[in-house]
């Protein structure tokens, strides 16, 4: 079944707050959803962090792109 709803989770120097972030999303009542975690190019530890919960849970999905300005 397809997810019905996307939660997309932009991190930048969030490694401190990113596990409990997760957790958060992971223990709510509704399931039928998918969280998109997006790196921004963080230079801390958070893509590790992000990877753990990735292989724990399908319905996490990583990405990492170059941090911007704009």
């Amino acid at each position: 079944m397809k997810p019905l709803l996307s939660i997309v989770i932009p991190c930048y120097k969030s490694e401190f707050t990113l596990q409990e972030t997760l957790e958060s999303v992971v223990n709510q009542d509704f399931d039928s959803w998918e969280a998109l975690i997006i790196n921004d190019g963080s230079p801390d530890n958070l893509e590790t962090i992000a990877l753990k919960w990735v292989q724990k849970d399908t319905r996490f999905k990583y990405f990492k792109k170059e941090n911007r300005y704009y």
